[in-house]
C-alpha cells in the first residue's frame, strides 16, 4: 500500500513538474541559440574579413539581410521586441514594452544577456569603459529592469566562461561585446580578430554547439556613409543549418519570427507578426 501510495504521488509530481517547468519543444530544430552583436559594418567590408568569410562558408549566410535602420539603438530594440518604438537615437530610454523575454519566460525557457564591461547589479549607466548602454536593449525595457529577478540576467561578459564551464548556459544566450570588440571604436578588421580568438574556439567544441543555433550578425551598416539597403552580414551556424547562401531579403524581424515560430512562443504582435521566419536554411 506504501508503495502504491508511493508511485501514486511520485506520478503526480512528475505530471506537474512537466506543466510548470515547460522547454524548448522537443521537435524544434535547435535547442539551444546564441546570438553575437558586431557594429556598423557594411556586408561586403565584413566578408573581405578571413574569420567573417570563411564562417559565411560553413553555414548559412544570409546574403541580403538588412538592417532596419540607423543609429544602433533601435536596430537592437527591433531585433528584441519587433519594433523600434518610436527611437530615433541612442539616447536612453525606459521602454514598455513587451519583449523576447517575456515570450521566453512564459514557456519557462531560460535566457541570459551578456555583456562585455557591463558594471553588473541593474546598473542603467549611460557609459561606462567600454560598455555602451545602448548596445543593450535589456537594460531598457521596463519590465526587465524594474524587476531585479529578471535584471539579474544581464550579466558581465565575463560570466560566459564561468557557465559553459559549470554547464549551465542558458536556452536563449545574446552576447553584447564592448565597443572595442564589436567594431564600433575599432574596426570590422578589429572585430574579426575578436571573432577569431574568442568566439571560433566555441563553434569548434562539440560539447558547445550540440543542438545550438549560433548566430552572426550586424547591428547596422556604415552609418558615417550609410546606403540605402543597409546591408549587414548575418550568418546562421551549426549542424542543423545549411551551408548555403540565402539571397532573399530578410531583416531583424524575419529573425526574431524565425526564433518564435521554431520555439512556439507566440509573437509580440509587432512588426513580427507580419514577416516570415526565415526559410530554406535547415537541413
Amino acid at each position: 500500500m506504501i508503495k502504491v501510495h508511493m508511485y501514486f504521488f511520485l506520478s503526480v509530481f512528475l505530471v506537474f513538474s512537466t506543466i510548470a517547468y515547460a522547454d524548448v519543444p522537443k521537435n524544434s530544430t535547435f535547442k539551444k541559440i546564441f546570438i553575437v552583436i558586431f557594429e556598423n559594418s557594411e556586408a561586403d567590408k565584413t566578408l573581405e574579413q578571413p574569420t567573417f568569410k570563411a564562417l559565411a562558408n560553413q553555414g548559412a549566410y544570409l546574403n541580403d539581410f538588412r538592417a532596419i535602420t540607423h543609429p544602433s539603438q533601435p536596430n537592437y530594440i527591433a531585433m528584441t521586441s519587433g519594433s523600434t518604438h518610436g527611437i530615433k537615437d541612442d539616447k536612453p530610454y525606459i521602454i514598455n514594452a513587451e519583449n523576447i523575454v517575456d515570450l521566453l519566460e512564459k514557456k519557462n525557457i531560460s535566457w541570459k544577456v551578456y555583456a562585455e564591461d557591463y558594471p553588473g547589479n541593474c546598473d542603467p549607466v549611460e557609459k561606462i569603459g567600454k560598455y555602451a548602454r545602448n548596445h543593450n536593449p535589456f537594460i531598457s525595457y521596463k519590465n526587465i529592469r524594474d524587476n531585479p529577478k529578471r535584471c539579474a540576467k544581464i550579466v558581465k561578459g565575463s560570466e560566459l566562461a564561468k557557465d559553459i564551464k559549470s554547464n549551465n548556459l542558458p536556452d536563449f544566450s545574446f552576447y553584447i561585446p564592448n565597443i572595442d570588440d564589436n567594431g564600433h571604436n575599432t574596426s570590422v578588421t578589429y572585430a574579426d580578430h575578436w571573432l577569431k580568438t574568442t568566439m571560433v574556439p566555441l563553434l569548434n567544441d562539440p560539447k558547445f554547439m550540440h543542438d545550438m543555433l549560433f548566430i552572426i550578425t550586424f547591428d547596422e551598416g556604415d552609418n558615417k556613409h550609410p546606403t540605402p539597403e543597409n546591408k549587414i552580414y548575418t550568418l546562421f551556424y551549426g549542424n542543423m543549418v545549411k551551408k548555403k547562401t540565402i539571397n532573399h531579403e530578410y531583416n531583424f524581424y524575419n529573425m526574431l519570427r524565425t526564433i518564435e515560430d521554431e520555439w512556439k512562443l507566440g509573437t509580440l504582435k509587432q512588426h513580427d507578426i507580419t514577416h516570415a521566419p526565415i526559410e530554406g536554411i535547415w537541413r
